[in-house]
């Protein structure tokens, strides 16, 4: 059996090849930090990587909205509580003027100190969130909720639209209000058919009776104020239980991503240690194939061998 010298540098040369191509390989992990040099050296695995990546970029998208949910809810929030403050000091003087309905310079100072809360109530109902949406006119956010016509009455513009948030996989959360949530209207007359009063025409009446000295118009002011509080304690709860609802499925969907990220990590990743370990055993069978070649090469038998 005749074996020709070019299938021994043939051999020879190859083993050389793949020794500097596992080597080059290893060098390159060591580089990028990752198992896989590229997706063709272990397909399933890297169809895993991908997988677990996008599961995270979900994630975090989601994790994006509600920051967004809870940056507005706490805008809500503060202009709630705000609200809140004004109206029972509204009642005070409400209050104050009916158990003093005979001194008119009283009930004049009272009147006027109402009219500013009453313009500061309009400020607050038109609030807007830190993207300068309007936080009370459902999904009408680009245009005020409430709007003053000419002789001053003030008009409702928004809707009553809500829109909802995806927070998770089968959850979502409220991203808006409809004024008439906060701002409630008060339900007057008869009680077989009551007719309801919007908010600043409930303000604009007791105002007008203050002034008037209008003991009945007063005392009914004063009960359908306690109405207006009530309407705005309740949308402090929903405010509060939303904000709730926010957090919990934002410290759920963190944890969601930081399971994700270890996954990930564990197929993606490197072992640094493992991986300089194998380079060093790569570069000794690389030294070892070279020397090897080289000998080969020297050998006098292989030049009197037929090719």
């Amino acid at each position: 059996m005749k074996i020709s010298t070019s299938y021994f540098y043939d051999r020879a040369a190859r083993n050389i090849g793949d020794a500097q191509l596992r080597l080059s390989t290893t060098q390159a992990k060591l580089s990028s930090g990752k198992q896989l040099a590229a997706p063709s050296e272990a397909p399933d695995q890297a169809l895993s990587v991908e997988r677990l990546r996008a599961a995270v970029n979900h994630n975090e998208a989601l994790t994006g909205q509600l920051r967004s949910v809870q940056a507005r809810l706490s805008s809500e929030e503060t202009t709630l509580v705000s609200t809140n403050r004004l109206l029972i000091r509204f009642k005070e003087l409400s209050i104050g003027a009916v158990n003093d309905p005979f001194n008119p310079d009283n009930r004049v100072a009272m009147a006027r100190e109402m009219t500013s809360l009453r313009e500061e109530l309009l400020t607050l109902a038109n609030a807007r969130d830190d993207r300068g949406q309007y936080l009370f006119a459902g999904s009408a956010v680009g245009e005020p909720p409430y709007v003053a016509d000419a002789e001053g009455r003030v008009d409702y513009r928004g809707d009553q639209t809500e829109a909802w948030v995806r927070s998770g996989e089968q959850q979502i959360v409220r991203f808006n209000r409809a004024g008439n949530d906060v701002f409630v209207r008060v339900l007057r007359g008869d009680p077989q058919n009551p007719v309801g009063v919007p908010f600043f025409d409930v303000l604009d009446d007791a105002i007008a009776a203050v002034e008037a000295g209008d003991s009945a118009g007063m005392g009914r002011g004063v009960g359908e104020l306690d109405q207006l509080l009530r309407g705005n304690e309740l949308a402090m709860v929903q405010s509060g239980a939303d904000q709730r609802t926010v957090d919990n499925q934002t410290l759920q969907i963190e944890d969601n991503v930081l399971l994700l990220r270890s996954l990930q990590s564990d197929l993606e990743d490197l072992d640094y240690t493992v991986a300089a370990s194998r380079m060093k055993q790569e570069m000794n069978a690389l030294e070892a194939a070279m020397t090897s070649f080289g000998k080969l090469s020297q050998l006098t038998l292989f030049n009197m061998i037929d090719v």
